[in-house]
């Protein structure tokens, strides 16, 4: 094997701790629905949304492993601060799953990959 990858950062699911998973491959992802629930009338203040998420996702040591029956769910709730050039600062989220709670803060996004060829040994999905 010549790398091993996990769900660790940015790859990690809300309701699992960081390398809970470990194989040659990953496939997964994650949706959130955000609201403003702090904002100064000027865009260029610092803001507060709180989001609800869901991941799915698995790790797999071959193709033929992914399945319905192997991906493993995690839901949760979050904040998420938005500095004073109204881009993303970091996150506090409490994510659950069938193995209990994770309680994150971080200041940095999931699923979230440079651009640019191999990283963190992982080649990222395009984002247009």
């Amino acid at each position: 094997v010549q790398r091993m990858i996990g769900n660790k950062r940015p790859n990690e699911f809300a309701g699992y701790p960081s390398y809970r998973f470990l194989d040659e491959g990953i496939v997964g992802g994650g949706v959130e629905y955000r609201w403003p629930i702090w904002a100064i009338n000027e865009p260029s203040l610092f803001g507060v949304d709180a989001y609800l998420l869901t991941d799915v996702g698995q790790v797999f040591s071959s193709y033929d492993q992914v399945a319905m029956a192997n991906l493993r769910w995690s839901w949760g709730v979050g904040l998420r601060l938005i500095d004073n050039a109204r881009s993303f600062s970091g996150r506090l989220e409490v994510g659950f799953s069938e193995e209990g709670a994770q309680f994150r803060l971080k200041g940095s996004q999931n699923f979230q990959f440079a651009k640019g060829g191999l990283f963190n040994g992982v080649v990222p999905v395009p984002t247009w």
